[in-house]
């Protein structure tokens, strides 16, 4: 919040950034027939509610975190791929042979 931003933007900004690239994965680069967990589970949106909470309460505290943001964002991207590699590797997925070596 040090740049002047309210809630409702960091909330926004939080939200467009944490589940646009699961989006832009799920819906084009892998069709299914139903939807993405991301627009039908309301646990995402909680937490990402709890995070900008956190994050407006605990900003000015950040500078302290450096270090343990940094193991938790290199955990989360392994994650990230992780899970992101695993759903296309389904038998039934239509993607080509390339895509789902596993």
């Amino acid at each position: 919040m040090k740049r002047g931003y309210d809630i409702v933007g960091v909330f926004f900004l939080a939200l467009v950034s944490s589940i646009g690239g699961g989006l832009i994965r799920d819906a084009v680069l892998i069709p299914a027939t139903s939807p993405t967990p991301l627009l039908t589970d309301a646990r995402y949106i909680e937490v990402i509610v709890a995070a900008t909470s956190v994050c407006a309460l605990l900003g000015n505290r950040v500078k302290h975190f450096h270090r343990v943001i940094a193991i938790i964002d290199a955990l989360d991207l392994g994650a990230y791929a992780a899970f992101g590699t695993k759903r296309p590797s389904k038998p039934a997925s239509p993607c080509p042979p390339p895509c789902s070596w596993a």
